[in-house]
């Protein structure tokens, strides 16, 4: 009878003296053998692990080169090859540029080098070599030169350097690494569907600014929980902003929303959790006014949760709140903030009768401003779960 497929367990060797390498094998014969076992240690690895390979990153210059005509501006842009980061940026202005030729190298919306304004030198050739600015495969590249020469026209060189990011087949890794900053071990189940930390920007949340002077939505190195960026959120002054993600589902059953920030001054934060079966438009809410924390009831309107939630109100430090409910029941299950989980299972989630075509779900969040003030909200780790457990 054939033996069933399992995985390929690598043979052992003995670590004392004596053994079958040792008395048997020349040097070179050992190598290969050793060779071989480190194989099939990798993928008995692998396999247990659920996984298939491991792709090493690529390295891949992005050249621009322009002669410009005196006075000339132009905008150069090319696409990036790999999801990755942008490592390094050589930039050559010729002799006889004088400091007249503007030049600015970016990565879609975001500016890079300089991070404001252009540079301009001459006979120069500076290398940027220690960047990690993330970019997305096929995501452009750009540099905007301009010549302030009016007389003559200059060759300009601009090198960008992106390496591919290492890319794992294990399934698992991506949700444990999504977890791994959880405040409460609660927070750690469910099965994560949607994970976004601002490392490749704001695309996909669509934004709606308040009528107030200073409302804005913009990608951020100001403040972060993890990595490097963040998606900052200005109100406007005594208006409010909304940012709002959707993705498709089929039956989502318990599903939680959960987002990381740092607020210092606000008049009312928002958090809601949409949900469309073709029939209706669930919406399950959660808003903060101050250090007290309330949810909508479909009955009863505002519901107070916790009266002083212990909140970290400034700029540089991230609180996190996950509301968990039940796409079947209509009803709410939880929400934590920090450390503290809250029972809400009394409560119901409204809807209205609003029947759209093809079932979704959508997580939108909002910073209502202060009179007389502009105030702003910094957002990492945003994470949407389905299969979420009952209450412990």
């Amino acid at each position: 009878m054939a033996e069933k497929n399992r995985p390929l367990v690598p043979f052992r060797v003995n670590a004392g003296g004596g053994n079958f390498l040792d008395k048997y094998m020349s040097a070179d014969d050992k190598l290969l053998a050793v060779g071989q076992q480190l194989d099939a240690l990798t993928q008995f690895v692998q396999q247990l692990a659920g996984g298939e390979t491991m792709t090493i990153g690529r390295t891949q210059e992005v050249p621009f080169q322009q002669i410009l005509a005196p006075g000339q501006a132009v905008r150069l842009v090319a696409q990036s090859p790999y999801a990755g980061y942008v490592k390094k940026i050589l930039r050559h202005w010729p002799a006889g540029c004088n400091a007249l030729v503007d030049v600015a190298v970016g990565v879609g919306n975001k500016r890079v080098l300089p991070e404001t304004g252009f540079m301009a030198l001459n006979d120069a050739t500076p290398v940027f070599d220690n960047l990690s600015v993330p970019v997305k495969e096929k995501e452009n590249i750009w540099v905007e030169l301009q010549n302030g020469d009016a007389l003559n026209p200059h060759t300009i060189t601009v090198s960008v350097t992106v390496e591919e990011a290492l890319i794992y087949t294990n399934n698992d890794s991506g949700e444990l690494a999504t977890r791994l900053g959880a405040y409460n071990s609660i927070d750690r189940r469910g099965t994560v569907v949607l994970h976004d930390n601002f490392e490749s920007g704001t695309e996909g949340w669509v934004k709606t600014l308040g009528a107030g002077v200073g409302s804005n939505c913009e990608w951020s190195t100001e403040s972060f929980r993890n990595g490097g960026y963040s998606m900052k959120v200005s109100g406007g002054l005594a208006t409010a902003s909304t940012v709002r993600r959707m993705w498709g589902v089929s039956d989502p059953n318990k599903v939680g929303m959960e987002f990381s920030f740092a607020v210092e001054f606000y008049n009312m934060l928002a958090g809601t959790n949409y949900y469309s079966d073709n029939v209706n438009q669930y919406y399950a809410m959660w808003y903060l006014v101050g250090a007290q924390l309330y949810v909508l009831d479909a009955t009863v309107g505002a519901v107070l949760v916790g009266n002083d939630v212990e909140a970290l109100f400034d700029d540089q430090n991230f609180n996190t709140i996950k509301m968990v409910w039940d796409t079947e029941t209509a009803r709410y299950t939880r929400i934590l903030f920090n450390q503290v989980e809250f029972d809400i299972t009394q409560r119901s989630v409204p809807f209205l009768a609003a029947p759209i075509v093809g079932k979704h779900m959508a997580a939108e969040l909002q910073i209502a401003s202060r009179a007389a003030a502009n105030d702003y909200i910094y957002l990492d780790d945003f994470i949407a779960t389905i299969n979420e457990p009952n209450n412990t």
